[in-house]
């Protein structure tokens, strides 16, 4: 019985000797980025940084990151700013930075987002259909995009859709217009739409942006000029029911039992062949938007007896 108090002794001054060491009440003194804020759009390619002084601070270390999250600076200064010195092409870039304290390094701070270069973004399009190439140029703004890039993401796929966002609603207008040049049925809109979604790169979310899950808005993907499945099947629906194409869609996530892999689902009638579901008295024909030549209706081979989960949205 002894020997088990001393064990409890000794175990009890240890854990007061780390609570000395480790004491959770100590408060952190975190810098506050000053400049550039989330949303600024810089001109310069070297841009210069700033944060809020944090007394007694011997040094900080400052992390300037590209897309991808490739590191572009990891700098330790004494001061409270700091210069780039590499030059910086137009993109978007995110910052962050932490202070030492008698040897004891803060919590990061809060991330940056910003852009640098002009006040839009532009981007360039080419993809296959019908035998032919096609092209499509869009000039989206800075601010548009780091607009959605700031806002808080959820599994509620459904609030991503835009199909009401103004730039969507001209990629829409312009996917339309070729369509009509060439005299097509809908069902050829909907497999053009369907062709220019396959066409951007399927990227895994913990590759470009260093979390497991990023659920992006639909001018992200445009911007990003990629995504993974949710990401091109929000995109996809959006554009589908974006005015003047005004056809209803569907989320579809497959199995609903185990979920993997998120397509869309697009109203259609008799005449259509392919898979389809039946929802709300509708039949909404499967839409694969990763990878290229999936056309209305196609459907890969190992969804094709699973249970599926339909989102309206």
């Amino acid at each position: 019985m002894a020997g088990v108090i001393v064990v409890v002794a000794i175990l009890i001054i240890a854990a007061i000797g780390v609570m000395l060491v480790f004491d959770p009440f100590t408060p952190k003194r975190v810098p506050t980025p000053l400049s550039p804020l989330t949303g600024d759009t810089i001109i310069s390619d070297h841009p210069s940084f700033s944060w809020s002084e944090v007394s007694g601070a011997d040094r900080y270390q400052i992390v300037l990151t590209g897309q991808g999250d490739a590191k572009i600076m990891d700098e330790y200064t004494t001061t409270n700013g700091a210069i780039c010195e590499s030059s910086l092409e137009d993109g978007i870039y995110e910052w962050y930075v932490r202070a030492e304290v008698d040897g004891d390094w803060s919590d990061w701070s809060q991330s940056v987002t910003f852009f640098v270069g002009s006040d839009t973004i532009n981007r360039h399009y080419e993809w296959e259909f019908d035998g032919r190439t096609w092209e499509w140029d869009m000039m989206i703004p800075a601010s548009e995009y780091l607009n959605y890039s700031t806002l808080p993401r959820t599994y509620d796929y459904a609030s991503y859709m835009t199909d009401d966002n103004s730039y969507i609603e001209s990629l829409a207008q312009a996917l339309n217009g070729l369509a009509d040049d060439e005299g097509w049925s809908s069902f050829q809109l909907v497999s053009f739409t369907l062709s220019f979604v396959q066409s951007l790169e399927y990227t895994e979310d913990d590759v470009t942006t260093g979390y497991d899950e990023y659920p992006r808005y639909p001018v992200e993907t445009l911007v990003d000029e990629g995504g993974d499945c949710e990401d091109s099947s929000v995109l996809f629906a959006s554009l589908i029911q974006a005015d003047p194409i005004n056809i209803d869609a569907v989320l579809l996530i497959l199995p609903a039992d185990a979920p993997e892999h998120m397509a869309a689902g697009v109203a259609g009638g008799n005449g259509i062949h392919g898979v389809y579901y039946e929802y709300d008295g509708r039949n909404y024909y499967y839409c694969e938007t990763t990878g290229e030549g999936w056309m209305l209706g196609d459907i890969p081979p190992q969804y094709t007896s699973v249970t599926v989960e339909i989102i309206q949205v």
